[in-house]
């Protein structure tokens, strides 16, 4: 799953390594954008582009979760269980944080259940890789 499909080289990263990938938008324009995106870049690939909000999915597990969009909405995304939709094993990757707004991210994946395992700085912005704490 990645909320906020886009054109960057993470997220055709994760897309070449995956045997699958669900990319959500909620914002019907957006939706357009990463389906054209795909159609451009990765047509040999498993890409689907839906829109829909994280209480639609119909998946039950994913093995990596990448989440790049501003910090209020992945506190949100947090509260609503975004770590609950990992399998075992599996990965949060959460991006598009201000510096400034990492501890408030951080005590967000604490209240959600989740363990910081790895976290990069560059520029002012902040990448959290996250799993469930159990």
């Amino acid at each position: 799953m990645s909320p906020g499909l886009d054109d960057s080289g993470a997220s055709r990263g994760w897309a070449y390594r995956a045997s699958r990938v669900l990319a959500i938008e909620i914002d019907e324009g957006a939706v357009q954008i990463a389906r054209t995106n795909v159609k451009n870049n990765e047509p040999d690939h498993n890409i689907t582009v839906e829109q829909k909000t994280m209480d639609q999915i119909e998946v039950t597990y994913f093995n990596l979760i990448l989440a790049n969009i501003i910090s209020s909405v992945l506190l949100s995304l947090l509260k609503e269980g975004m770590l609950d939709l990992l399998a075992p094993g599996g990965k949060l990757i959460l991006s598009g944080i201000m510096d400034s707004e990492g501890d408030d991210i951080r005590r967000a994946v604490r209240a959600a259940g989740g363990l910081v395992v790895d976290g990069y700085l560059e520029r002012g912005w902040v990448a959290l890789v996250v799993r469930p704490a159990n």
